[in-house]
């Protein structure tokens, strides 16, 4: 039998990530009620230590949740990537990991990024 070419906690780890993304990039109408997303947070549940739910389904509402009626675009932008930030955080401890050091990996990963788009290489110094 052949091993996978990526083990679980390397998903894990990238489904993570995915979460500070969208966070990071909150829209100020929210994201779309998706079975991407749908399964993202029940993979990252099937890997909690624990049974309370309610980082996973806050996060769920946090990115969700339609835009209030005169709320501003860049106002409810920040609140929505607040909320989502602060529930990656609560998920980040539920699967064992800890949110610091996620965020940094985070950073570096979207270093990487914009040193791609603009075609250099990206030197990060720990």
């Amino acid at each position: 039998m052949t091993r996978p070419a990526v083990s679980s906690y390397q998903l894990k780890i990238q489904a993570l990530l995915i979460l500070y993304k969208l966070a990071h990039h909150g829209k100020a109408g929210g994201y779309e009620r998706s079975w991407c997303l749908r399964f993202l947070l029940a993979f990252l549940y099937a890997h909690a230590n624990v049974e309370d739910r309610s980082p996973f389904d806050e996060f769920w509402k946090a990115a969700t949740r339609p835009q209030s009626a005169g709320e501003l675009d860049k106002a409810a932008a920040s609140a929505r990537a607040r909320a989502m930030k602060r529930e990656a955080n609560r998920i980040c401890l539920a699967v064992g990991e800890q949110p610091k050091a996620m965020q940094d990996q985070f950073w570096d990963e979207l270093t990487r990024e914009a040193y791609a788009r603009r075609g250099e290489e990206a030197r990060i110094l720990k």
